[in-house]
């Protein structure tokens, strides 16, 4: 048994109505950088979501059970400079939050919409770990690794462009899929011919990140990005009891830290699929490109290029 305490987090959700890149850029490095030099808090991570409003949440894992009231004043006094340093932005209407909620509770079932919240508003909301995702213990302590690295990594690739974004996401996606694993519905027949049309740049990349996420990389600060990543997943997937539906929860939010809407997510989960499919021999021995479907419900992967702001 562990004798150690567990570790104190504290959650912040910060809602704006401007891009939360820009609370990426401006806000977390502040707030991080001066908690890690007054020794408050040693580890962080955050994810983009909906309820009650796009806002980031943040959460810091405190040096010390009592160093939570000074973190929490921290961010408090970061958030007001942050919140007042901004230009005017047009806020959310309840009608078009609940315009919003309805459409990503679809591809989201069992959450709930909730109230909007305050623009520019700071909320202290108690994070829970989803140890029915995540399990317990040190397979919890693995993923909550994990979210970290892959947090820092996003933070310091704030300033990249939607592209390198997407290409960043599909060698991950590539490189966690199962051959096989991957359902039916992303291998239609305009995405059959997206991956056509690409073949030749997508193949080269799926290959290299399969090979990373198959190898014995560690995550010392010399190592690539996907590299260390890849690392963190592995000892996160060797302690869980459920390792291929981690895969799909870790490789999601990446994606989701990474500003990458979920429909540009079911696209670059479509093509690595096929990528998959082709050098693994395809799904029941099939080639890739005989893969098929009824129907396309996905944006075209040019759509995805376009743009990859926050959820």
């Amino acid at each position: 048994m562990n004798d150690e305490p567990d570790p104190t987090w504290l959650s912040a959700h910060v809602f704006t109505a401007h891009p939360l890149d820009l609370v990426l850029s401006r806000l977390v490095p502040a707030v991080v950088d001066d908690a890690r030099r007054r020794g408050l808090a040693d580890r962080f991570f955050f994810i983009r979501h909906w309820q009650s409003g796009p806002h980031l949440r943040l959460r810091l894992r405190a040096a010390a059970p009592d160093a939570e009231p000074e973190l929490r004043a921290l961010l408090e006094t970061n958030a007001a400079e942050f919140f007042g340093s901004l230009s005017p932005a047009t806020p959310m209407t309840a009608r078009q939050y609940g315009e919003l909620a309805a459409r990503l509770a679809v591809m989201e079932p069992g959450t709930e919409a909730g109230r909007l919240a305050p623009n520019d508003s700071l909320a202290f909301i108690p994070y829970r770990p989803e140890t029915a995702k995540y399990g317990r213990g040190p397979a919890l302590s693995a993923a909550e690794a994990c979210f970290c690295l892959c947090s820092e990594q996003a933070l310091a690739a704030a300033t990249d462009s939607p592209t390198q974004r997407l290409a960043y996401c599909f060698a991950l996606l590539a490189g966690t899929a199962r051959p096989a694993g991957q359902p039916a519905a992303w291998r239609t027949p305009l995405r059959v011919e997206q991956y056509r049309r690409r073949r030749a740049s997508l193949l080269p990349v799926a290959r290299a990140a399969r090979a990373a996420a198959n190898g014995r990389a560690t995550a010392d600060t010399g190592q690539d990005p996907l590299a260390r990543w890849f690392a963190a997943f592995r000892r996160a997937r060797d302690l869980s009891a459920a390792p291929d539906r981690l895969a799909d929860h870790l490789s999601h939010l990446a994606c989701n830290r990474r500003g990458v809407r979920l429909d540009q997510e079911a696209t670059l989960r479509g093509l690595a699929a096929l990528a998959v499919d082709e050098l693994t021999g395809g799904p029941d021995g099939r080639p890739a490109d005989r893969a098929d479907a009824d129907t396309d419900t996905d944006t075209d992967s040019r759509d995805a290029d376009r743009d990859a702001a926050g959820q």
